[in-house]
């Protein structure tokens, strides 16, 4: 009752940040190396402020904002002579192929629904149409 909400949104001086990534992030494919970033959304904008490969981030910051923690697993590509893996050179022509974008609906199932029902739809127009001629 009567209390008084404030959004503070920067302070006078940088606070210090300390972040233990969770245990549950912290095991990746065996030996690929795991980098953590730390991401701050700012007034509409996402900026990097911590990266490290270790499990602790540190960092500074006088916004207060959303804050983010990523990981990135990286991949050498190439063996201990040089060569690239098979398996890497196919993954980069598929990329080039198309994008993955999650949806794995079938769009010919959609593309066929959706003629059959302009087929139903103006098939019922048409009937409508030769009854009042009559």
């Amino acid at each position: 009752m009567g209390e008084v909400t404030t959004k503070i949104r920067r302070a006078a001086e940088p606070l210090s940040f300390t972040l233990t990534v969770p245990s549950s992030l912290q095991k990746g494919e065996k030996d690929v190396p795991r980098t953590y970033f730390l991401l701050r959304v700012h007034d509409g904008k996402v900026s990097e402020i911590a990266s490290s490969k270790d499990l602790v981030l540190n960092t500074e910051s006088s916004e207060f904002s959303t804050y983010l923690l990523a990981y990135s697993d990286k991949k050498n590509g190439k063996k201990e002579d040089g060569k690239e893996d098979k398996e890497d050179k196919e993954k980069k022509k598929d990329k080039k192929k198309s994008a993955e974008t999650g949806d794995e609906s079938n769009a010919l199932f959609y593309l066929i629904l959706g003629g059959g029902a302009l087929l139903c739809a103006g098939g019922a127009v048409w009937f409508g149409f030769r009854k009042k001629k009559r």
